[in-house]
């Protein structure tokens, strides 16, 4: 649901466990889906597009994977420390050798800490006992050893060894040895173990840095030295153990069906309105409840004439990530198509003339009388040729925003992190550096009582905070467009993107009709998005769009085509 984001890593993104998790994911509907993938090209990349998710893709340069894949885990881990270091402020390593001195001071002579290894080579059974903060080394040293067939390792957190699990070596310890893998913290419980077990026991203490980036990552390169060395003295290549042919089969057995990435059932638009899981929605029996709302809302749609639309801009007719760029040519064409067949536009933005430059781009010049812009969140009403719309020569501010603008800069610690664009009714916000953890709102959660004191609403969208000063709204937009072009509001539908409160679409899709592009409202009247999974954004605004069609009879409107929104 749209609470959590998912990230799915994969090395080639065509196994059957990828590809069953991808459309898992994409029948759930996250907040955020990405795709990490160590391969261009992949069924898994194929699947992403042109649904809303994060698609990242790159080739290794150390070249394929072998059976353990060392070459992708070691640019996945790479890749995604240097990103995490850089979004924290700091710097990241620039070798491996300076990556293992400083997760592992010891393993800066990696030769002399083989040496230290060599009486756990001949050991079947290792027990690895972890600080919390190498986990990932530990399971990294498991997942090895098992896959490889190295050796049998058995994982404990040092401080539940002590609960039975040091049973093992008073029966096994001919045949066992132990790791024990400790931070600054733990250090002395490790040491003070290692005191209490029998000195005939081959044993190895690893001393990791409490850096959290830099000894996890560090320890997993580690691990496959380790792996590495082991499988020297055994005789076995862990890149190639050989797989038998029973392994084979296991690995492409499949119980049930890959689950269709094309779901769009009733329960499934609903569950989005719900906010539940559709099972959820069973469950209580509200299930069909809901589902005359949405048939009532549906067919109020293909009996209304739609004679204007009033879209939002970012995260409608552009993405978010290009919000920077005019909108591509599928979005410009089917706005002139609209406009074409007498259609009426309205645009309704927080931005200024960057918008009415952007459009003027990519929407012919003897249009432009006929789309009316709603700048500022609407404070500024005007044709996108109206070249006094918005005002740029007005510097001063509305009572409520110069007051606003003064609190924020009587706040240093919040000032300082933020971009502010201050315009007559708004004041637009966005981090400059983000602090990982904190939403944008929260950093204002102690100015907001004087903010509402104010009279001022917040809203939000994809990648900023709005400041609004009392009265403005996109919803606006609306009324004047009814107006100055003679069409009743029935008649006029909304499209945008941020449906829920505080989102800055949310007064506007409450309108109705209204549609959605990503979040709904939990108004059942309205503000709906009936898109298949994952289909978000511009790619979703055409998807409506392409659903309309005109009648001879009713000249300068369009209509939904009768069942289009339920395919």
């Amino acid at each position: 649901m749209d609470e959590f984001s998912v990230w799915l890593l994969s090395a080639g993104g065509r196994n059957v466990d990828i590809l069953r998790s991808a459309r898992k994911a994409i029948q759930v509907e996250p907040a955020h889906l990405a795709i990490f993938c160590a391969s261009n090209g992949s069924p898994l990349a194929k699947m992403a597009s042109p649904l809303a998710i994060d698609l990242l893709e790159y080739e290794p340069p150390a070249g394929k994977d072998g059976f353990l894949a060392t070459n992708s885990l070691a640019s996945f881990l790479l890749l995604l420390a240097r990103t995490y270091s850089d979004a924290i402020g700091t710097s990241f390593v620039s070798s491996l050798p300076e990556l293992l001195d400083a997760a592992v001071p010891e393993s800066s002579d990696l030769c002399a800490l083989r040496k230290k290894f060599t009486p756990l080579l001949d050991r079947e059974h290792w027990l690895v006992l972890y600080d919390p903060g190498c986990r990932p080394m530990a399971t990294d040293m498991e997942s090895r050893f098992s896959e490889a067939a190295l050796g049998s390792i058995k994982v404990s957190d040092i401080r539940n060894f002590a609960h039975g699990r040091h049973h093992w070596i008073a029966k096994r310890e001919s045949t066992s040895a132990v790791v024990i893998l400790s931070q600054p913290g733990t250090a002395k419980v490790a040491t003070r173990s290692l005191d209490l077990l029998p000195r005939s026991l081959p044993r190895i203490h690893l001393q990791f840095s409490d850096n959290p980036v830099i000894a996890p990552v560090g320890g997993i390169f580690l691990s496959m030295e380790i792996a590495g060395w082991v499988g020297e003295a055994r005789g076995i290549d862990p890149g190639r153990p050989g797989v038998p042919e029973f392994g084979r089969r296991l690995y492409n057995l499949s119980s049930n069906p890959l689950p269709g990435s094309k779901l769009q059932s009733v329960m499934q638009i609903i569950a989005r309105k719900a906010r539940v899981t559709p099972d959820s929605l069973r469950a209580s029996e509200l299930d069909k409840v809901w589902q005359a709302a949405l048939e009532s809302f549906r067919d109020e749609l293909y009996r209304t004439p739609i004679k204007g639309i009033v879209f939002d801009y970012d995260g409608t007719l552009v993405d978010v990530q290009d919000r920077f760029d005019p909108p591509k040519l599928p979005v410009s064409e089917a706005l002139t198509k609209l406009l074409t067949s007498g259609v009426r536009i309205g645009i309704a933005t927080g931005r200024g003339r960057s918008a009415r430059r952007d459009l003027r781009e990519v929407i012919s010049r003897d249009y432009w009388p006929h789309i009316l812009m709603g700048y500022h969140n609407g404070a500024e009403l005007g044709p996108l040729g109206d070249e006094a719309t918005p005002d740029s020569t007005n510097g001063s501010l509305a009572p409520a925003i110069a007051k606003a603008l003064q609190l924020l800069e009587n706040q240093p610690a919040i000032w300082r992190r933020l971009t502010v664009d201050p315009s007559h009714s708004q004041i637009g916000l966005q981090w400059k550096s983000k602090i990982l953890g904190w939403h944008l709102s929260s950093l204002l959660q102690p100015l907001m009582p004087a903010l509402h004191g104010l009279g001022l609403q917040l809203v939000s969208s994809g990648h900023s905070i709005d400041l609004l000063a009392p009265g403005v709204s996109k919803k606006g937009v609306i009324l004047r467009l009814a107006e100055s072009e003679a069409i009743s509001l029935s008649e006029i539908l909304v499209i945008g993107d941020r449906g829920r409160a505080p989102g800055n679409d949310a007064e506007m899709l409450s309108h109705r009709p209204s549609l959605s592009v990503d979040e709904v409202s939990d108004e059942a009247s309205t503000c709906w998005r009936l898109t298949p999974a994952m289909l978000k954004g511009p790619a979703a605004t055409l998807w409506y769009l392409g659903r309309l069609s005109t009648r001879k009879k009713c000249p300068g409107a369009v209509f939904f085509k009768k069942g289009s929104l339920t395919k």
